[in-house]
């Protein structure tokens, strides 16, 4: 869960309830804000905030500098460095690496293709007792019983299934349909949520191209997405296996919300053991490319069915070295 519970140098996790919808006010997640990018800014990192990533400019296989706007003034800035590391992910890196003509590389056929974001739902329980009266810290199971349930099958794996929270009162009640916003909103007391997260298939029909130009001059990402049977199928199975844990659990009834954002965005530059399939090689480079790497979330092959943020810091922390030993 990435959270800090041993390095009291800084603050110690006091198990709090609002983990999941909100930014530590604590500052105890062991997120990139509160641990590396504070470090890297003792090394002479400089963070510029609200700077669009307009294209990278290269002279055959090589980057050789940046071209980026200011959001709030318009200026225009021209970044140049001996290694470029795009981490935009699953939507604005291909977007990035289309606008920049790199669609043209030897691998440059796959970018923006086989974009995944998991087929997700949340299963709801209602109780005929408070879940959590006390307000303890809700984040605590996650069943991987059944994640290969179905590899035999479809050749991936099924997903999981975890704790999620229910959102405070006030957000229940807004969403809720006119007449029933009291209700939902007391009802929040006796809910108890399980996610499940379902492994989708990597679809070449399923991408990112370049849709209509912002205020600058800048195409941004268009996302072309839909699930497959499988998909469906894989989540319908997790959503029927969550509904009968809360039912055991004593849940007096269920209701089940799809989800349906890119929260999980994965794929859509994913790596390969060749050009012909993929469009990064097994460090993350850009193939065809001396000094371009891509280590975000849209490096991945498959989407597997788990929440993907610490495979991408493992990725990215897996891939550093290749990238300092390149001779750029």
């Amino acid at each position: 869960m990435a959270l800090n519970f041993r390095d009291d140098s800084r603050p110690l996790c006091i198990l709090c309830n609002t983990c999941d919808g909100y930014p530590c006010r604590i500052e105890a997640k062991n997120d990139l804000t509160a641990t590396v990018l504070r470090q890297a800014q003792t090394q002479g990192l400089e963070i510029r905030a609200g700077v669009i990533a307009k294209r990278l400019v290269s002279d055959g296989a090589r980057v050789r500098e940046l071209e980026c706007v200011d959001g709030e003034t318009g200026e225009d800035y021209v970044f140049t460095g001996s290694r470029y590391i795009v981490a935009g992910g699953a939507l604005q890196t291909p977007a990035l690496l289309l606008r920049s003509g790199l669609g043209a590389t030897p691998g440059g056929r796959w970018v923006g293709r086989r974009l995944m974001r998991h087929c997700n739902a949340v299963v709801t329980g209602v109780f005929r007792k408070r879940t959590n009266p006390e307000g303890t810290f809700h984040k605590q199971l996650c069943f991987t019983d059944f994640y290969d349930d179905m590899r035999d099958r479809f050749g991936t794996a099924t997903g999981t299934i975890q704790d999620i929270y229910t959102p405070a009162r006030q957000v229940i009640e807004h969403h809720a349909p006119p007449g029933l916003r009291w209700a939902a909103g007391w009802l929040t007391a006796f809910m108890q949520n399980l996610l499940c997260i379902a492994e989708d298939d990597p679809r070449v029909d399923n991408r990112v191209t370049l849709g209509e130009p912002d205020r600058f001059g800048v195409a941004a990402p268009r996302v072309d997405h839909e699930y497959c049977a499988a998909d469906y199928e894989r989540r319908d199975y997790l959503v029927a296996r969550a509904r009968r844990v809360l039912q055991v659990a004593g849940a007096w009834t269920t209701r089940v919300y799809e989800i349906d954002s890119f929260s999980h965005g994965v794929g859509s530059v994913g790596m390969a053991s060749t050009p012909e399939q993929g469009a990064l090689d097994a460090q993350c480079k850009v193939w065809g490319m001396d000094n371009l790497w891509v280590p975000d979330g849209s490096a991945f092959s498959t989407s597997s069915g788990v929440n993907p943020s610490l495979t991408i810091a493992a990725n990215a922390l897996r891939v550093t070295p290749a990238m300092i030993a390149t001779n750029a």
